[in-house]
């Protein structure tokens, strides 16, 4: 495919892949603003699961993961950390300010820059490795969170993490849907996001969670969905950082079970929201 996007010089490229639902984008050499008005919203009921997520991107050398706050962007980058077969860095831009304001975007300085500051505590050996992987490129960066830096920092980070592309680094961004279109366009490459849980998850999680079964199960269950129908915005199980906390009040007051204590559940459940 690499061999076809040369040949293409002047052409907009689009590499896709057969599904049932029928054409999942993989990458696009040139402008990908045509392929916009033909993406779907949703999965359609078939969401990937981050081991088949994190194979498929050693496609694009830069991947983007877009979603709204609470959904699990940043653990889902930790577990691509742990998990991952390459040496990874992660960056969380919002702590390296001061850097990124000195408006530098040399790529040599920046990743003396970041590998000097991740492993200053680490033994000779651990650094002199690190060293030959940046040289042969065999180092994946994270950048976790640009939706907290400001603009004239955001500029500068683009401008890095386009030239350390170009070298052949491989890239997981992340970022609230606020900066959707502009890593997008910034790019070539069409965002990912991550769905709310549907209800099958939701009760599945749930019951993991509380490590319960039977009747206690189903009475929690049934606690928990009597207090989310006092909430304006009913919906918030969906969502994964408010389920655990909501299922945490729940761990927390196991044995409360007087009216009491479910509208204590519930007005916490409002300010939760």
């Amino acid at each position: 495919m690499d061999r076809l996007f040369r040949l293409a010089k002047n052409t907009n490229c689009h590499h896709f892949r057969m599904c049932e639902e029928g054409l999942e984008w993989i990458r696009s050499k040139g402008d990908i603003a045509d392929l916009k008005e033909f993406r779907s919203s949703r999965s359609r009921g078939r969401g990937i699961d981050q081991t088949e997520l994190f194979q498929k991107s050693i496609d694009n050398r830069i991947n983007i993961i877009c979603a709204d706050p609470g959904m699990g962007k940043s653990i889902l980058m930790k577990n691509l950390k742990n998990s991952s077969k390459s040496w990874t860095v992660l960056v969380q831009p919002k702590d390296h300010s001061r850097y990124f304001r000195a408006k530098n975007t040399n790529i040599d300085d920046f990743i003396e820059y970041i590998v000097s500051k991740t492993y200053k505590n680490c033994d000779g050996f651990v650094r002199e490795l690190v060293q030959i992987l940046v040289e042969d490129c065999q180092i994946m960066f994270i950048w976790d969170g640009l939706d907290e830096v400001v603009d004239e920092n955001l500029q500068v980070i683009l401008t890095v993490i386009a030239r350390l592309s170009t070298r052949g680094y491989l890239q997981w961004l992340t970022s609230r849907c606020n900066l959707m279109k502009t890593l997008e366009s910034h790019f070539g490459v069409l965002s990912m996001t991550v769905e709310q849980f549907d209800t099958e998850q939701q009760n599945t999680y749930i019951e993991k969670r509380l490590g319960c079964s039977g009747d206690d199960l189903v009475d929690i269950k049934k606690k928990i969905y009597n207090c989310i129908r006092l909430v304006r915005y009913n919906d918030i199980l969906g969502i994964p950082l408010q389920i655990y906390m909501f299922t945490e009040l729940f761990r927390q007051n196991r044995d409360k079970s007087s009216s009491g204590a479910r509208t204590r559940d519930s007005n916490t459940t409002r300010k939760l929201h």
